[in-house]
């Protein structure tokens, strides 16, 4: 039986464990005496040596998470224990370039997704590296920008009908409708299906007659101009 007495720790961070033992093969270093015949019991002295390896980086967020091609699309990325100038961001697949990765502490980094022309549409998974291993994964999206393919008034001043198509469901929190020159406003953006989104455009009286262009953008950057 053993028979725990004392502990401490020194400035190395090793333990030191005091007690007694009446084992008879209780694992020894030096012992100063192999075995006590005056007594049942035995004092010892253990040293424990701690070896903490540093964690593996974690990712909780990746934003924006989508991109399209021939885009270039600036991403932040949280989670824990991030190592300044030691850390890479990799993207799987191909037709994605990471570029300027900026760690600013162990929770939070930057970095610019470099979109190829050619980058086939689909997930991604985004993962962080460093040399205490790699991330769990997160995902991120190639989306093909949307297209227009007509526009039909509703009436002389207000309401219009978009025909958007790039296969994907746009959400109206992340799809925005401008229109060129002055004195025409766009609002109340409806996205009712991937094809069909309705929005609102005021003409303001002093608007000057012609033609102007309408663009749709989806995040983060694509847009179309019809």
């Amino acid at each position: 039986m053993d028979v725990f007495s004392d502990m401490t720790v020194d400035a190395f961070g090793d333990v030191y464990v005091t007690g007694t033992t009446a084992s008879t093969n209780y694992p020894t270093a030096q012992a100063l005496q192999p075995v006590c015949v005056y007594s049942p019991t035995d004092a010892y002295i253990t040293k424990i040596r701690f070896s903490i390896s540093p964690l593996a980086p974690t990712l909780t967020t990746v934003s924006p998470n989508l991109g399209a091609p021939n885009t270039t699309v600036n991403v932040t990325l949280t989670g824990t224990d991030f190592v300044v100038n030691g850390t890479s961001v990799l993207v799987s697949g191909s037709g994605v370039a990471v570029t300027g990765v900026n760690v600013s502490d162990s929770n939070s980094l930057t970095a610019s997704f470099t979109i190829n022309g050619s980058a086939s549409t689909g997930i991604r998974t985004v993962t962080v590296e460093t040399a205490n291993g790699e991330s769990n994964g997160l995902p991120f999206e190639i989306q093909n920008p949307p297209t227009i393919t007509s526009i039909n008034i509703a009436n002389g001043d207000q309401g219009t009908f978009l025909g958007v198509t790039d296969g994907h469901e746009l959400p109206s929190w992340a799809t925005t409708v401008a229109v060129g020159g002055f004195g025409v406003a766009a609002s109340n953006v409806n996205v009712l299906n991937a094809t069909s989104p309705t929005v609102l455009l005021t003409v303001d009286e002093d608007a000057t007659t012609g033609a102007r262009n309408i663009t749709v953008t989806t995040p983060p950057s694509a847009l179309a101009t019809l």
